[in-house]
């Protein structure tokens, strides 16, 4: 008997899970559709607001405050700037350098497992681990 019920309650989470699995690949399809589509209607109205500068500006239109929010990216050519460092003078290079510090997931692992007990304590308080949202990514197969 309870091993009967033990094999209905698999077949339920087995018939709920590919239920939720269904239900989000197609919340998946229709927010991709929703997206191009907004997208599309973003573009134009952009084109009828002539919102052609970068920064923020708001426009009214009938009783709705459109805010539209331009940003420029700019990045270093960073081999042709290490090349020719020397020929940009320092009052007029707006280019900072920057030190960045991270951890290397695999080392810092391998390091907890096998460095000494003292070293792991400096580990754990140099290193702060945070818990990311989880992901789901669904693909359908054909089997």
């Amino acid at each position: 008997m309870e091993q009967m019920h033990h094999q209905v309650g698999l077949e339920y989470q087995q018939r709920r899970a590919y239920e939720l699995v269904t239900m989000i690949e197609s919340l998946n399809t229709t927010l991709a559709r929703f997206k191009d589509q907004k997208s599309v209607l973003e573009d134009e109205l952009l084109s009828l607001l002539q919102h052609t500068h970068e920064g923020q500006k708001t426009y009214m239109v009938a009783d709705k405050a459109v805010s539209c929010k331009t940003v420029k990216y700019y990045r270093v050519n960073k081999a042709l700037y290490l090349a020719d460092k020397s020929g940009l003078p320092d009052d007029y290079n707006p280019i900072v350098t920057k030190i960045d510090y991270e951890v290397d997931k695999h080392k810092y692992k391998r390091m907890l497992e096998s460095a000494p007990a003292d070293v792991v304590d400096v580990l754990r308080l140099m290193v702060v681990e945070t818990e990311g949202k989880a992901a789901i990514t669904i693909q359908s197969r054909n089997i």
